[in-house]
């Protein structure tokens, strides 16, 4: 371990040195797909906002790898869902401290929206029933302001057709780990909802990044590793687990106003770990910590406008090529990520 230490000091270092040497822009038109969130160092004085949308959409449930019923989910819990809705809204600043460190923070609303088939009681046949009509269906809603994060990016090496950005994130936990189901509610009536559904995590975490870029003739080849771990439990007793993503993106360019990107993300999370003592385990799976962490594989295609010098409108389209969840979780459909990106 002393020897792996020594020789990742050692090349840190080495990158350190050659870096000084020479910097550069390897931005002349940004070819950055909508869901990528680092990809460049910005220039001394530099001032860059952007606007980004983000909305998943999951339709029905899977274990493992293979779908699962709504009669075989009632054999433990109360409600199945069916469909879930995610749209997040986010605003980003990112300002060139110096020509190699670069500052960020970032802003978001969430919009979250879950369908559920409940399992009612039938009373022409004197027990428990199956049926999926809409009055015995349940729908969760949830909003608001979510977590801050704050962010450092530095360019360990910024060559013309290269780079290499070391970036560390940390997230404040500003959103609500708190939301309840409204007067009335079937299941949540004043109860906090279950995890899925809460719009923060109540942690802070720890988000380091390594990203490396490369620029020959008309494309663009970017790949990125990175961590999020939470530093502690929240004020409820649990924390998410560590999760791990390496992503991978190829832009082109197409003549000087377009670029087109093909992008791949793997994610890679266990359970939650703790749990809120609030929440019956079996009123529907996503109550149950058990029902969280996955493996999971996606592809986005997407495009990039560039009008006048520093902004930009891209776009994404990604499905999911590889699902694998622990316990029994809602089965991914598709994501879009729109964005609006000016310089200053």
């Amino acid at each position: 371990m002393l020897r792996i230490c020594t020789l990742l000091i050692s090349f840190l270092f080495i990158g350190f040195l050659k870096a000084q040497s020479e910097i550069k822009c390897l931005c002349s038109m940004d070819p950055t797909p909508s869901g990528a969130m680092i990809s460049h160092i910005h220039k001394k004085g530099e001032w860059m906002f952007s606007y980004r949308y983000m909305k998943m959409k999951m339709d029905g449930n899977i274990s493992g790898t293979s779908s699962v019923s709504d009669d075989l989910i009632f054999n433990n819990y109360l409600g199945s869902p069916n469909q879930m809705d995610m749209d997040m809204h986010m605003l980003m600043g990112m300002y060139g401290l110096s020509n190699r460190f670069t500052g960020m923070v970032m802003f978001n609303y969430l919009d979250n929206t879950m369908s559920m088939d409940m399992l009612p009681v039938d009373p022409n046949l004197g027990h428990v029933g199956h049926s999926h009509s809409t009055e015995e269906g349940h729908l969760m809603k949830t909003n608001g302001f979510g977590d801050i994060q704050l962010g450092l990016l530095y360019g360990l090496l910024m060559k013309e057709n290269n780079q290499i950005i070391l970036s560390t994130e940390i997230n404040l936990p500003t959103g609500s780990i708190e939301k309840k189901g409204p007067d009335g509610d079937m299941m949540y009536n004043n109860k906090r909802y279950p995890y899925a559904m809460q719009i923060g995590t109540g942690t802070f975490d720890f988000m380091p990044k390594v990203t490396y870029l490369s620029e020959k003739g008309e494309g663009t080849l970017s790949i990125q590793t990175g961590l999020s771990i939470p530093l502690s439990y929240n004020s409820l007793g649990y924390k998410n687990s560590a999760t791990y993503q390496f992503s991978s993106w190829y832009a082109y360019k197409l003549g000087s106003k377009f670029t087109t990107s093909l992008r791949a993300v793997l994610d890679v999370s266990d359970n939650i770990i703790g749990l809120d003592e609030s929440l019956y385990r079996y009123n529907e799976p996503s109550t149950n910590t058990l029902n969280y962490g996955q493996t999971s594989l996606y592809s986005f295609l997407g495009g990039t406008f560039h009008f006048w010098s520093g902004n930009r409108i891209a776009f994404e389209f990604g499905l999911p090529l590889y699902q694998k969840v622990l316990g029994i979780q809602m089965k991914d459909e598709y994501q879009i990520n729109l964005s609006y990106n000016i310089k200053i």
